[in-house]
């Protein structure tokens, strides 16, 4: 089996971490599949963006702690399902869990959204099936169509759950099947307790047969509210950061 270069791992998830490395798993579904389980889907354009933290207690609230929401200004310049009257709306995203997702000004996106009952919050997330304009070509192609026949649009307007055992799984690459994965907390791997302390056992690891490295979170820590004096990696403060 071909030994995968650890250091090129390394340097690679530090520097893509924040966009591509999380613990979350989505169901792989079709842009069909994606448009009946949002309330709305448009085309629209980030021109405004901030992160506002909230007190979390979706599941269990005597286990409430505060995280980071994005909320996004979208203007929408085409609409696909869902009557919205004003064409400048709030989208809120989890920038707090192992699923966080952001929206960057200035860029045009797909946006796969659900609204609540006042039909004022939209919120959409990284299973929503949202994802920037320029790589939604398979999508627009299948919305563009509803109003070609009725067999799209019957799919997309019954709400009935996505039965997973119809769901095409995703084609894994050759070196995943054989891949010996190590989890590696950078706080505690070492005394030192940085990327120093990883990168020096490089050899070792490797000779235990080690050929991918995944690292938990290494951004800042939040201090609002942290527990102890340096607080859990998963309250993070700066997405876009690595921690010092």
């Amino acid at each position: 089996m071909r030994i995968i270069n650890l250091t090129a791992i390394l340097l690679f998830l530090v520097f893509v971490f924040a966009n591509t490395a999380n613990a979350c798993v989505c169901v792989e579904m079709s842009p069909a599949e994606f448009a009946r389980h949002s309330t709305n889907v448009f085309i629209g354009k980030v021109v405004d963006s901030k992160l506002e933290q909230r007190k979390i207690d979706d599941v269990e609230p005597e286990h409430s702690f505060t995280g980071n929401v994005q909320i996004s200004t979208i203007n929408i310049t085409e609409t696909f399902i869902g009557d919205i009257k004003d064409k400048k709306v709030t989208v809120e995203t989890d920038n707090y869990s192992s699923c966080s997702f952001s929206l960057f000004k200035n860029v045009e996106y797909l946006v796969y959204a659900t609204v609540d009952k006042e039909g004022k919050k939209f919120t959409t997330g990284m299973c929503s099936g949202t994802k920037e304009l320029k790589a939604a070509e398979a999508d627009l192609k299948v919305l563009r169509s509803i109003s070609d026949g009725p067999a799209i649009s019957t799919q997309i307007s019954t709400n009935k759950p996505v039965d997973v055992k119809d769901v095409q799984a995703r084609i894994s690459q050759d070196w995943i099947k054989d891949a010996v994965i190590y989890e590696i907390f950078p706080r505690q791997y070492s005394a030192e307790g940085n990327f120093n302390g990883i990168t020096k056992d490089l050899d070792r690891l490797q000779k235990l047969g080690v050929t991918v490295l995944w690292l938990m979170p290494i951004h800042p820590i939040g201090e609002a509210k942290r527990k102890g004096t340096i607080g859990s990696p998963y309250a993070v403060k700066d997405f876009y950061a690595i921690n010092p």
